[in-house]
């Protein structure tokens, strides 16, 4: 498979039906929930899934966010990463990565905070995306 990267850009969340075979169910940009789903049916087609944040407007930094993402694989316990401790003035968060290996999947728990976005996170951690011009 290509790299990819799944985020909500106007209406596209992704598909369970097409590859990459994941889904988000919404753009949530005021400190709500949103739910990304994987089809696990397809992982071996996947090399690695990193997941991120922002930090959503008006929070004054990670702290008062009070980001939480609850990572739940069938047949593990669930992994839960807080997203609180940074430096001053990050607005983005590597928070863990996916990794297909044979017979299942690992989950790496990371937090890499960092100011700027996607591409300055691809730069820092050498995942080698082309990028295009994108909007909301």
């Amino acid at each position: 498979f290509p790299s990819h990267d799944k985020q909500a850009l106007g209406r596209a969340m992704g598909s369970l039906d097409r590859s990459p075979f994941i889904r988000l169910d919404g753009d949530e940009r005021h400190g709500g929930i949103e739910t990304m789903t994987i089809d696990l049916a397809h992982v071996s087609d996947l090399k690695r899934v990193d997941f991120y944040a922002y930090i959503y407007e008006g929070a004054v930094d990670w702290q008062d966010a009070k980001g939480v993402i609850t990572f739940e694989i069938p047949g593990v316990d669930d992994t839960v990463v807080l997203l609180e401790e940074s430096e001053p003035g990050t607005n983005f968060c590597v928070t863990a990565s996916l990794e297909s290996i044979p017979g299942g999947v690992r989950l790496s728990h990371e937090l890499l905070y960092l100011k700027g976005s996607q591409q300055d996170a691809d730069l820092a951690r050498g995942w080698g995306l082309s990028w295009t011009r994108g909007s909301k």
